[in-house]
């Protein structure tokens, strides 16, 4: 099994806080790999840790070259993107300024424009549209493919569901195994365990930074503990 990403005693602190402990994570190629685990677990923290947004203590190993220290510009020119939990699109610039933006280091971006377009419809029909006046759905819809504007290797979304109605999360979730079937590899954190373990092929729980639980999608979603805590059954 090739891995495109993986990482080894990954550790990361605030202060005194120890949010992250020796965290071992495999990412194969072309695969959807998911991490749950409830608020304060340390999801985010450790895409943050993949991008270089924050610094992080440990292995991370991308195309088995450590990147670990590496500035978030180059990771993101290696082709790791992470779209952030909350959008975080430019408002005040329309829908096809934020994609450009996305492809800020690709010297022809007009046919990928028209990709995402293709992927995501409702962005053709708003891109002279103001990114601070679209819907909650249409800002994510706009989030990932801006990211996807730099030619991913590696796409992390962290919380892609988060305050949006349920079939927006549907179709998002279908547009995110679309991409995987076309040979994307995911990283996908969020809180919705259901629909994460639903389209991932593996998944890793976590508890206060510590992983507890890992192991094929299909096998935790009928695993009792998982049933308990994270789906309400």
């Amino acid at each position: 099994m090739i891995e495109i990403l993986s990482t080894e005693n990954l550790n990361i602190s605030y202060g005194i806080i120890h949010a992250v402990k020796n965290l071992t994570l495999h990412i194969p190629v072309a695969s959807i790999v998911t991490i749950i685990g409830s608020n304060g677990a340390g999801k985010s923290s450790t895409l943050n840790a993949i991008s270089g947004a924050i610094k992080s203590q440990g292995t991370i190993f991308f195309e088995n070259s450590n990147i670990n220290g590496t500035s978030s510009y180059k990771i993101n020119q290696k082709g790791i993107v992470l779209v952030p939990e909350g959008r975080k699109i430019f408002p005040n610039l329309t829908v096809k300024e934020n994609l450009i933006l996305g492809a800020y280091h690709q010297k022809n971006y007009t046919q990928d424009i028209h990709k995402m377009y293709d992927l995501f419809p409702r962005l053709r029909e708003r891109q002279k549209q103001l990114g601070g006046t679209l819907s909650g759905g249409e800002q994510q819809m706009l989030a990932i493919a801006r990211g996807l504007m730099s030619d991913p290797k590696l796409l992390m979304l962290d919380e892609p569901s988060l305050g949006l109605a349920p079939l927006i999360v549907k179709e998002l979730f279908e547009i995110i195994k679309t991409l995987n079937k076309r040979g994307l590899s995911i990283l996908l954190v969020e809180q919705n365990a259901l629909n994460a373990l639903a389209i991932s092929d593996y998944a890793y729980v976590l508890e206060n930074g510590e992983k507890v639980l890992e192991g094929p999608s299909k096998k935790l979603i009928s695993d009792e503990k998982i049933k308990k805590a994270y789906l309400g059954m």
